[in-house]
């Protein structure tokens, strides 16, 4: 099961499984995910090797599998359609990935909507292929077979309410093709989110670094069990983010200034009623009393 220590919006996510096997050395994925204001989202994804002594490049297989809201529309690998697979194929590591999701409560992102009740009998989106690794001292445009950019559709990801928008990004798993890890070790990653003028970001989580018009945050790193272990998957806490229209926080304070401008003219009211009912009867009591002492006195 795994853990998330807080969310600024709730809903469901894409859940993109990103799985390897093969190598010589010990592996670091890292993910960047970049999009525009309620836009389709890109995801980079970025094999590194953590020996920084290899000489030569590694090959290695690769598959990223992506659990969406819809299960079939919006996904894209290199500039092309994603082919659908059946669940029975989706390989070991990247099934053992959804179960864990499945069973992870808030902190999961739970993708699939009506799906969700039996993907056994699913397919999905997975792209595969064979993808090489390379040094951090080296840039990923020197072995374009290093990083794969896939695209995902905005409904996936951005959902709309009364002058608010939330940007529900997705969780990204790292684990292996079969069903024990080798050599996946460290998964890092960020995000860099654009936005119109327009709207402002309320709310992130993590919180984010703005710079003009785009929010940017590195995710965190968290793991569920150990390398060589059965099930093992490192996993980036995902992020979210609540953009408001620009001015709407300056109505929401006028709507509560006059809410309590009008609170505070009732109370008025209802203090001066108070009063006269505590006036008329008070002149009542006192009329009584000085009836009674005058039929006392005579």
């Amino acid at each position: 099961m795994i853990e998330r220590p807080q969310s600024v919006a709730a809903g469901p996510r894409p859940l993109i499984v990103f799985s390897t096997k093969g190598g010589q050395t010990d592996h670091e994925l890292y993910a960047y995910l970049k999009g525009g204001f309620n836009d389709s989202l890109k995801i980079e994804f970025t094999v590194y090797t953590l020996d920084e002594s290899v000489s030569n490049f590694e090959e290695i297989e690769a598959s990223a599998t992506f659990f969406g809201p819809d299960g079939t529309q919006g996904v894209s690998c290199e500039e092309k359609p994603v082919p659908m697979r059946h669940w029975n194929d989706l390989g070991e590591g990247t099934r053992a990935a959804l179960a864990v999701d499945r069973v992870s409560g808030s902190a999961g992102a739970h993708p699939l909507g009506a799906l969700s009740a039996d993907p056994h009998t699913s397919s999905f989106p997975q792209w595969s292929g064979k993808m090489g690794t390379i040094t951090k001292r080296n840039s990923a445009q020197d072995r374009k077979s290093a990083t794969l950019d896939c695209v995902i559709s905005k409904k996936w990801v951005w959902h709309e309410g009364p002058r608010k928008r939330s940007a529900l990004l997705p969780q990204i798993n790292y684990t292996s093709i079969g069903d024990v890890t080798d050599h996946q070790r460290s998964i890092k990653g960020s995000v860099s989110l654009s936005r119109d003028s327009g709207w402002i970001l309320s709310e992130s989580y993590p919180q984010g670094q703005l710079q003009s018009l785009t929010t940017s945050q590195d995710l965190v790193e968290l793991w569920n069990g150990r390398l060589g272990e059965k099930g093992n998957l490192g996993y980036l806490l995902h992020s979210d983010m609540l953009f408001i229209q620009r001015g709407t926080e300056q109505n929401d304070v006028r709507i509560l200034t006059v809410a309590g401008i009008v609170l505070g003219v009732a109370g008025s009211l209802v203090v001066s009623a108070f009063a006269r009912v505590v006036d008329l009867l008070a002149a009542r009591f006192i009329g009584n009393n000085n009836n009674n002492l005058e039929d006392d006195l005579g």
